[in-house]
């Protein structure tokens, strides 16, 4: 089930988003983790609308959206493969965004 993030997710959210990204970018070198991680952390989780997929109590994977544009969307190596991503994606215009977007853009 997608539901939005609150502030309390950060932390948990940036979690998923580290191990996405040392599974999947191997041409980063470790400053630049450093350096994005803050920069989402500080910046980019706050500027989009954000929404997450938890599974067993944990966040699993989560899309951030500027009105019509994914602007982030990063699923944990140990949910991909499994059609998270594909589905966050295509649901990007569905009910699950509308209402909160709505408002927005």
């Amino acid at each position: 089930m997608i539901e939005p993030a609150v502030k309390a997710d950060f932390e948990e959210v940036l979690e998923v988003w580290e191990a996405s990204v040392r599974g999947s970018h191997g041409f980063l070198k470790e400053s630049d983790i450093l350096f994005y991680r803050k920069k989402i952390r500080e910046e980019y989780l706050a500027a989009v609308d954000l929404y997450v997929v938890r599974r067993g109590g944990r966040i699993v994977a989560f899309i951030g959206l500027s009105c019509d544009m994914i602007e982030m969307l990063f699923v944990h190596p140990d949910a991909q493969r499994s059609g998270l991503g594909t589905f966050l994606g295509s649901s990007r215009n569905s009910g699950a965004f509308v209402k909160i977007r709505e408002l927005k853009c």
